[in-house]
């Protein structure tokens, strides 16, 4: 006899890393000082997230500096009458750190500058740790499968379980006339906190796994 059963696991962790996105933004009727303006503030916060980076590059998990662009429009006004053209220069910093102290004075300073726009923090794991949560939770995933497979198996007169196909929800073959349920994928992330204001508190980051098996009953 052959038993198919579905499972899934979840596993969570402390963040280690704390991503701060910062868009720098400034608006003007005249092109060429909405565009000037947003580079000397662009090129202020560029020059202190990369001495963060000098200083302590222990810290610093990964840099992203974009381009300054620039966007125009013709706004209109309430009566339906079209005003005159507008143009936004802007640009985005991201950096990553693991020390979570900075961040809260980071994230404090940042918010108080006009023209900066800081969106609340990311909460991630390094790549290692992320690799080795995976792996736990993709680990108890498939044990789960195999105990509710032998719980199967025992109630329906069989001693032993023998494994013959493991794989990510929506991937087992089925015989070719059964529709397979659409896949559920591994996820991994932490809420945001853009909805309850900057709130620096970690937040933990959750992995959640669903497998699928096949065994033979003997």
């Amino acid at each position: 006899m052959e038993i198919t059963v579905r499972a899934a696991a979840q596993g969570r962790r402390v963040p280690e890393i704390a991503v701060l996105t910062v868009r720098v933004s400034r608006e003007s009727a005249n092109q060429q000082q909405a565009a000037s303006a947003a580079h000397t503030l662009m090129r202020q916060l560029s020059d202190q997230v990369r001495q963060i980076q000098a200083d302590r590059p222990e810290i610093v998990d990964r840099l992203v500096v974009s381009p300054v662009g620039t966007r125009s429009w013709r706004p209109w006004n309430k009566e339906g009458k079209q005003l005159p053209m507008q143009h936004e220069s802007s640009g985005r910093v991201q950096i990553a750190l693991t020390d979570f102290d900075l961040v809260a004075r980071l994230t404090q300073e940042w918010s108080g500058v006009d023209g900066l726009n800081l969106s609340a923090p990311h909460w991630e794991l390094t790549e290692q740790s992320q690799r080795e949560l995976e792996t736990e939770v993709t680990t108890e995933a498939v044990k789960l499968c195999r105990r509710r497979a032998q719980v199967m198996a025992t109630a329906s007169g069989f001693d032993q379980v023998t494994p013959l196909q493991v794989a990510d929800t929506g991937l087992l073959e089925r015989p070719q006339a059964e529709a397979a349920p659409a896949p559920m994928m591994a996820r991994a992330g932490a809420a945001s906190a853009a909805d309850e204001g900057f709130d620096l508190s970690p937040r933990e980051i959750q992995v959640r796994i669903q497998v699928e098996a096949r065994f033979r009953a003997d």
